[in-house]
């Protein structure tokens, strides 16, 4: 019986020699099988993918709120020199301007930080404006014989915004704007 079972072994060698070449088949062997599984190694280069995947997406977001804000402060500084544009010296004379006439930087601070745009903190918000009656040679941030028809009036914004990516230092950018009109009436 030992000799049949040597015998039945030694065949069983031969085949496989034929079949793999002399190297292991997994075909063979159910445990090399389970071993050579590659479910768990997905799993593994998902997750070092979303360690890089998500921060960066993130970052982008991040980077697109901090350019919309950007966009903001542009914007707010356009209405806030039209609002006093506007609101000149004669102001006063015309009707349909329920306050503000003439504006004043006050008054101009107020107007931009009330326009409300969703994500920016008014709190944040620099507001300065200045007007000049000599075509831009010196600039007064009184409005006091300065807000004549034809004088220039300058709205100039800062925005703090707090940048705060994933795997980098958080930091404070300040982000400044400006808008210059001539002053209509």
């Amino acid at each position: 019986m030992k000799v049949l079972a040597m015998v039945e072994q030694g065949a069983r060698q031969i085949r496989h020699l034929f079949r793999c070449g002399g190297r292991h088949c997994a075909e063979d062997d159910e445990a090399f099988r389970r071993v050579r599984s590659e479910g768990g190694a997905s799993v593994v280069e998902f997750a070092l993918s979303c360690v890089i995947l998500f921060p960066l997406m993130f970052g982008v977001l991040i980077l697109c709120m901090a350019l919309y804000s950007y966009l903001y402060i542009s914007d707010a500084a356009r209405e806030g020199s039209r609002y006093a544009m506007v609101r000149g010296s004669r102001c006063p004379t015309y009707t349909g301007f329920p306050s503000a006439c003439p504006a004043s930087a006050g008054d101009v601070q107020n107007y931009v930080r009330g326009l409300g745009f969703p994500g920016i903190k008014p709190s944040n918000l620099t507001v300065t404006a200045t007007w000049s009656a000599d075509n831009g040679a010196t600039w007064s941030s009184t409005d006091t014989s300065h807000n004549a028809a034809g004088d220039l009036v300058r709205v100039s914004i800062t925005y703090q915004y707090f940048l705060s990516i994933p795997y980098v230092p958080p930091k404070l950018l300040s982000m400044t704007s400006s808008a210059q009109t001539v002053i209509a009436d």
